[in-house]
């Protein structure tokens, strides 16, 4: 018996300590209705508990920073320096099938021209643009073939109505570009027009 009341009144002095010593952090633990993960991370848990829930509170979003300075420029992008650009101006009448002579060479860089056959000639294997354009209507039933290698491409026995038909082919060093003219009829000719541009590798 003796030793229970040494005990109990040992346990008392202990609990007394600590109500006196952390007082309002057990009070606030034991009756906060905030979670006991929020109150151990706050930095001001050792305020009063009716005060806790104001100075936990998440704020409000600060300002938008400025903005950074700009970064540095990047590398430039492959320049493809293989091109022509063309049209006949010259010639009246086509009888087919007749390769169409473009006479006027506007720009010509790094691709071939003959200008007895109209053939033009790849040089450097890549990714090309080929359009194609006339300036006027052309006479009914007029039509054309894109000749490359000397076998059509793409739509065989195109009309060209005024503007531009393009077409984008993965040639080789060697491979050879014309147009044909392939109705029955004689063509009085209008102004045609060509260009070839490497867009590719």
């Amino acid at each position: 018996m003796k030793v229970k009341h040494v005990l109990s009144f040992c346990c008392g002095i202990i609990l007394a300590l600590n109500s006196h010593v952390y007082g309002e952090s057990f009070k606030e633990d034991a009756h906060s209705n905030q979670p006991q993960e929020i109150i151990n991370k706050c930095p001001h848990k050792h305020h009063h508990s009716h005060s806790h829930k104001e100075i936990c509170q998440r704020g409000q979003r600060g300002r938008r920073g400025p903005i950074g300075p700009m970064g540095p420029p990047g590398t430039n992008g492959q320049n493809f320096n293989n091109y022509v650009s063309a049209f006949n101006e010259n010639i009246t009448s086509l009888t087919p099938p007749e390769n169409l002579i473009f006479d006027t060479p506007l720009a010509i860089n790094g691709i071939s021209y003959n200008g007895a056959t109209g053939v033009f000639t790849i040089n450097t294997s890549g990714v090309y643009s080929i359009s194609i354009g006339s300036v006027t209507n052309m006479q009914d039933g007029a039509t054309f073939s894109l000749l490359i290698n000397n076998s059509p491409i793409g739509p065989n026995d195109f009309s060209l109505p005024p503007g531009n038909i393009s077409i984008i082919l993965d040639l080789q060093a060697g491979n050879t570009i014309a147009l044909q003219y392939t109705s029955a009829i004689i063509l009085q000719i209008p102004m045609i027009s060509i260009s070839i541009n490497q867009i590719g590798t």
